[in-house]
């Protein structure tokens, strides 16, 4: 072990004595330019003259350099924010969400083996919303979790759960926005929505489609 460490030690000090040279170099040199420029200035002569604003031109187009490196930087970023556009209007890119059934935090989320939802925490927003328009095709009252309510839309189903009160009634048609029912209170004297989202026959993560506030 104390072998390896002195071994260690001497490849860092060997490394950094090679870096510290370099760095030695790189200064005379720089240096060694300068007091050029400098000399040149004092005598004062034509080649000299030139040979200064061509240094000056470089430093110039330097710093241009830097302005132009903004700018096409900016120009990519609207490229960018043009095509997301573009690939919304086609579908073809990121999809707008559907608003949030009530105000809240997820208390527990969406795990595809031992959680098929979302249970939502509220922020004192009781009464949640239909996401989207559909029909309701289940009103069921569970043991313990009060009322669960299904919408059907063409596209999916959405469940709402844990209500203390239903507001609609199989086959009634709900518009985005409309209230589905009531929150109950839960034993730690706190209000939570069961949210579910179901697919093709098959519960998918709410956070696909939903933009929770």
């Amino acid at each position: 072990m104390k072998s390896q460490i002195i071994n260690t030690l001497n490849v860092l000090l060997i490394n950094s004595s090679k870096i510290l040279k370099k760095i030695a170099r790189k200064s005379i040199v720089a240096i060694g330019i300068l007091l050029l420029i400098l000399l040149l200035k004092i005598i004062n002569i034509n080649q000299a003259n030139i040979l200064l604003n061509s240094v000056k031109e470089t430093i110039n187009y330097e710093f241009s350099i830097v302005d132009d490196s903004k700018r096409i930087f900016n120009k990519a970023k609207d490229l960018l924010d043009n095509s997301q556009k573009v690939l919304q209007v086609f579908n073809l890119g990121v999809k707008d969400k559907y608003p949030t059934p009530i105000s809240g935090s997820i208390h527990k989320g969406y795990h595809e083996e031992t959680n098929k939802g979302w249970d939502i925490k509220s922020n004192g927003d009781h009464e949640p919303i239909a996401i989207l328009d559909g029909v309701v095709k289940e009103v069921i009252l569970m043991d313990n979790k009060g009322y669960y309510v299904t919408v059907e839309t063409g596209e999916f189903q959405y469940t709402y759960g844990y209500l203390s009160k239903a507001y609609v009634t199989i086959g009634d048609t709900v518009a985005q926005g409309d209230f589905i029912g009531y929150l109950g209170t839960n034993k730690d004297g706190y209000k939570y929505l069961r949210f579910e989202v179901i697919k093709d026959g098959k519960y998918i993560n709410p956070e696909n489609y939903i933009e929770l506030e």
